[in-house]
């Protein structure tokens, strides 16, 4: 392993972990982590006027809370979809006291003011606009009643927000539409619907979904208590793709276009039948439709310009291409979930059919006419049947042990096909590759057991072990037809088609352990550590064709990976965690069989060894400044050394072992939230990465060093002038430089960018039930590495309008 002399920076964070831990040791009170102090001046005012359930309050939570913290497997064991259960709290004891927002946790929560308790989470939703978490203080003022305040509130709730947006792009708009997933022009339609219809004291129907321009989509909701629910839906999106190649200086052009609108349509349909006659047992019935249907940009590009109009004499592989792309899936679904004697039993069974078309059109000859003289047209198919059973099995036995166990079964057979041929640009067969194959078969069976258990032995050890088996068994077959059917071929020789069989069996065993201790005072400590082995066997064998082989390979793959670290609080408003990892993988390949018409030690049989050892340390200080200021700042460093091991081949590789590559990461950050007042609230985090990797050359002039800084910048505000109306905006940056180091004459790779966007805007409450929202948005993106015009300046102005009904 290669050592690296910690940097001046690395130092001072080691130092500052050091002179933490010594501190809180040194101060020898007693106790557990203090938890975060409740200010009710951190909060926005909690809403004036009388809120109706019905109206304010179960929209907010339809949309943001229940879904996680409804009555099927609550998070932290806390519900809000009832009041008594809302009451009750969950695994941080209770979280609303009614008649007191401000002494009320859940206020704090979605007013995102306490770091680690932020709800909605990150990824999870929206947050919450200081409307809605006014709207909640003030349920919660009132006595968190479930029932509408209004004796006339109608049985059903309707909000709908149509909306209208226009940008306008200078430069290049693919390359728009691939970073910001929309088009350039107009948009318009629904940005939200929701209805909610109480049929009956136990019936209640729901609709959902949005309905913009290539974006769209709605579900459905039956649901009865003590019975059961119907739920269905659609949804499509569009996903846009870029149609540019590589590129080369001195190429003129240097990089060239598909002229394509190269995009994907990508949806799915559901619907599920639950019962819930068999109490605590549910059924649920099932069915989804996928598809991916369109075209994609890829990485395949074709040979582009040789030098002096001569076909692969100087030529570099940057012609763009392109693979249109008929996806369809359809799956059935089955699951069954029931208590028995404690247990909580739960069986998934899944049924999959998979279907694929796709046809590729790739450079077969190009020099510098307007249009490539030739291309290589690739159809493939490919399809399979798969069936998936997967049975879990969890109990809390007692107080201090919890179990869980679980059963995958999963069984697939499948078959491909494929044609290519070459054509020029009259669609006219030309000189190159004319190759097929009808007949390639694949089956595939795997085992999965596990076991898990938690132990809390006491109130501040926690212990859990996991352990995972697998086994996979792989059996593929293929025969493929060379240069049939070439019409250049004068001679009509033909390459004699080869049969192809690849079988393959895994085994795999996987550990895991952790140990969590908090009784030092402010202090909790943790170890973990996860272990795998894995062991793989397979044949590959040519039959018949004109260069037969054989190989028998078995490959042992082992991987460590443990990781200590603590969090302290020493004192109210700071907090520090960090943490030390260790992952190595040591991968051995024993080759039982080399043999081919070419000769034994080829690739790959000539590698023995492939090693990996990886070194990590993160940090982080959490620093409460002020009362309404608090600041984040964070650590990463990361080590990673590759040691490769061959038999060596004259002229290109060397035997022996090799120190194959190194990476080195180091990444600082810095995150920010502000509340001067209620009314205000700014947040930024900004980041910074120093990534290098340099390989083994080989003495080879093409490999060399990379090295990058990244830089990233994400900031938001929001103002509440007054209860009506609202300011926000957000920014992000990010840039690299990810390059040669030193740069060579060679084609230029890696990416140098820089990227902007704002969006600011303005809402207002009209009335009670009626919303206004105007923003306004910028886009910058620039691409010098390119050297050429692939970047863009874009402007966008959106409007929206909620309107709730009745």
């Amino acid at each position: 392993m290669r050592f690296a002399i910690p940097s001046p920076s690395s130092l001072r964070v080691a130092l500052l972990v050091g002179v933490a831990w010594g501190f809180s040791v040194a101060a020898g009170a007693s106790g557990a982590t203090t938890a975060p102090a409740m200010d009710p001046a951190q909060l926005p005012p909690a809403a004036s006027r009388e809120v109706s359930f019905e109206n304010d309050i179960r929209p907010i939570l339809e949309h943001s809370c229940l879904r996680c913290h409804g009555a099927e497997k609550p998070k932290g064991k806390f519900r809000l979809d009832d009041r008594d259960a809302a009451l009750k709290g969950g695994e941080n004891g209770p979280d609303i006291v009614p008649g007191n927002s401000g002494k009320s946790p859940l206020s704090y929560y979605v007013a995102r003011v306490f770091p680690e308790m932020e709800m909605p989470p990150e990824g999870k939703g929206d947050p919450l606009t200081a409307e809605e978490v006014g709207l909640l203080r003030a349920w919660i003022d009132s006595g968190l009643s479930y029932a509408s305040t209004n004796a006339s509130a109608s049985s059903m709730w309707v909000t709908l927000s149509p909306a209208f947006g226009w940008v306008h792009v200078s430069g290049d708009q693919k390359k728009f539409r691939e970073q910001e997933w929309m088009r350039e022009d107009w948009n318009a339609g629904l940005e939200k619907f929701y209805a909610r219809d109480r049929v009956s004291s136990e019936t209640t129907f729901t609709v959902e979904g949005h309905a913009l321009r290539d974006d769209y989509a709605f579900a459905l909701t039956l649901e009865k208590n003590s019975f059961g629910f119907i739920r269905g839906g659609f949804s499509q999106f569009r996903r846009y793709y870029d149609d540019t190649g590589g590129y080369y200086d001195f190429l003129n052009p240097p990089s060239r276009d598909l002229n394509r609108d190269l995009h994907l349509e990508v949806g799915r349909a559901w619907i599920d039948l639950g019962f819930t006659l068999f109490d605590p047992g549910r059924i649920v019935l099932g069915y989804e439709y996928q598809f991916r249907d369109g075209s994609k940009s890829t990485l395949e590009w074709g040979n582009f310009g040789g030098l002096g109009g001569i076909q692969g004499v100087g030529g570099k592989n940057l012609y763009p291409a392109a693979k249109d792309i008929d996806e369809r899936v359809h799956i059935l679904k089955l699951d069954l979930t029931h208590n028995i004697g404690g247990w909580e039993i739960e069986d998934n069974a899944r049924v999959e059919f998979f279907d694929l078309r796709t046809t590729r059109r790739t450079v077969e000859s190009f020099t510098f006419g307007p249009e490539p003289q030739s291309l290589v047209h690739t159809k493939e198919s490919a399809g399979h049947v798969q069936g998936i059973n997967t049975l879990r099995a969890e109990k809390q036995i007692n107080d201090w042990l919890f179990l869980a166990g679980g059963y995958l079964y999963s069984r697939l057979e499948g078959d491909a096909s494929f044609d290519q041929v070459t054509l020029d640009n009259a669609s006219i067969p030309a000189p190159g590759t004319f190759w097929y194959s009808d007949f390639i078969n694949l089956q595939q069976r795997t085992h999965s057991f596990s076991l898990s258990g938690l132990i809390t032995p006491g109130d501040n050890l926690a212990i859990s072990a996991g352990v995972q088996n697998e086994w996979t068994h792989q059996e593929g077959m293929g025969r493929v037809h060379l240069d049939e059917g070439d019409p250049y071929d004068p001679a009509g020789f033909v390459l004699e088609a080869p049969t192809l069989d690849s079988n393959l069996d895994k085994r795999q065993v996987a550990e895991s352990l952790m140990v969590r201790y908090s009784g030092i005072p402010y202090t909790t400590v943790y170890a973990e550590g996860r272990l795998s082995q894995q062991r793989v066997s397979e044949v590959e064998q040519e039959s018949e064709g004109s260069e037969r082989f054989d190989r028998d390979t078995d490959a042992a793959m082992d991987r460590r990976d443990v990781r200590l670290g603590f969090t302290i609080s020493p004192w109210q408003r700071l907090s520090l965690s960090a943490s030390a990892r260790k992952r190595d993988t040591d991968n051995d390949y024993r080759h039982r069989t080399d043999a081919s018409d070419l000769g034994g030690a080829g690739y790959p049989a000539f590698i023995r060894s492939r090693d990996s050892e990886g070194n990590e340390l993160q940090t982080k200080l959490v620093l409460k400044l002020a009362p309404r200021w608090r600041a984040q700042l964070g650590y990463r460093l990361a080590l990673v050394d590759y040691e490769t091991e061959t038999d060596g081949i004259a002229g290109l590789v060397r035997g022996g072992e090799v120190l194959a590559a190194t990476h080195e990461s180091k990444t600082y950050s810095l995150g920010t939230t502000w509340v001067p007042t209620p009314r205000l609230h700014l947040s930024t985090t900004v980041s910074m990465s120093d990534v290098r990797t340099d390989a083994e050359r080989n003495n080879h002039p093409s490999l060399i060093a990379y090295r990058s800084l990244v830089y990233t910048l994400m900031s938001s505000g929001t103002l509440a002038l007054n209860e009506k109306t609202g300011l926000h905006a957000s920014y992000y940056y990010s840039s690299s430089d990810f390059k040669e180091n030193p740069a060579s004459d060679a084609v230029p790779l890696g990416l140098d960018y820089v990227r902007h966007g704002l969006i600011a805007g303005v809402k207002r409450e009209l009335t009670p039930k009626v919303t206004a929202h105007l923003r306004y948005g910028f886009f910058l993106y620039d691409e010098p590495t390119a050297r050429r015009d692939q970047g863009y300046t874009a402007h966008g102005v959106f409007a929206s309008m909620r309107v709730i009904w009745p």
